[in-house]
């Protein structure tokens, strides 16, 4: 993942689901470290943006403008990667900003985890 670079990912909750995530690694197995959690909270009706280093979670981000995602909807997520930050945009539209807070050069797998059902993810 360079700066510049698109992941876009397509995601059907399940019924029932509270939610799911993406997951940005440095690595392959589970005890790598994540540099971007996106992680849609439908339940909460609430997107929690994290980072996770060592084994130890930064501070939770939990502000955002809206709720964007319904249960039960496909959603379409578009992160971007710029210099300082992860930008994000659902359906089309530029939802929330995340600070990079590991080196982007790092990050060398995507991880889809939750109850959904998510389509092949496309990078550009």
């Amino acid at each position: 993942f360079r700066v510049g670079g698109w992941v876009v990912v397509q995601a059907i909750p399940k019924k029932g689901s509270e939610g799911f995530a993406i997951n940005f690694r440095t690595g392959g197995d589970e005890g790598s470290d994540i540099a971007f959690h996106f992680n849609p909270r439908l339940q909460e009706n609430c997107t929690i943006r994290n980072s996770c280093s060592g084994g130890e979670w930064g501070g939770e981000e939990r502000d955002q403008p809206e709720f964007p995602f319904e249960k039960k909807d496909t959603c379409e997520i578009a992160i971007q990667a710029q210099p300082d930050k992860f930008v994000t945009y659902v359906n089309g539209q530029r939802y929330i900003d995340f600070n990079h807070r590991l080196p982007l050069e790092s990050i060398c797998c995507l991880e889809l985890t939750g109850r959904a059902d998510f389509f092949e993810p496309k990078f550009f």
